[in-house]
């Protein structure tokens, strides 16, 4: 204990609950939720750049700060060796194409994956914002297969986003 309650399917953390004691747990088989340990360690959020043959381009990582709706809202870009070595692991094993979001925790020793997602996730704003533009890498990959992407040398600097929402009147 505890436990964290989620909908098998579903997004947006919609009647996600945390449950602190064993008498609470449902004791019926509902097929709509599942149960797993719930951990109080950092999340980040990373996407992954790979090729049209699934080989390991760029990795760009976030510390989550703040969510809503199951949405990062801010995040702070981070390097970290350990988290490159991590990303490279996945694109070996995987062999995703293009871009993948990858959500997990990290206690300082072990990596506890919550979910990846073939796709750009929600959090790719703050990558693109940083400089590490992969829709245009994959623009120039899908035009030339055989053009090698290459960025900067990696920026160490930690810089922290935020996303909003603007209204604008339009006449």
């Amino acid at each position: 204990m505890p436990v964290i309650k989620k909908r098998v399917t579903g997004s947006g953390s919609r009647d996600q609950s945390v449950i602190k004691n064993l008498k609470d747990i449902p004791r019926i088989n509902n097929k709509k939720f599942f149960f797993q340990k719930y951990f109080t360690y950092q999340e980040y959020g990373a996407d992954i750049l790979n090729d049209l043959n699934g080989n390991y381009i760029h990795s760009t990582f976030k510390k989550k700060i703040l969510m809503r709706s199951g949405d990062t809202d801010r995040a702070e870009i981070v390097y970290s060796k350990t988290f490159e070595d991590f990303a490279k692991k996945i694109s070996k094993v995987l062999r995703p194409v293009g871009i993948i979001d990858i959500d997990f925790l990290f206690n300082g020793k072990n990596f506890f994956i919550l979910d990846i997602n073939p796709r750009v996730g929600g959090g790719y704003p703050f990558t693109h914002e940083y400089g590490h533009n992969y829709i245009d890498a994959i623009l120039s990959i899908a035009k030339n297969s055989k053009k090698k992407i290459k960025f900067n040398a990696t920026n160490k600097n930690r810089k922290i986003f935020s996303k909003g929402i603007s209204i604008y009147t339009h006449k």
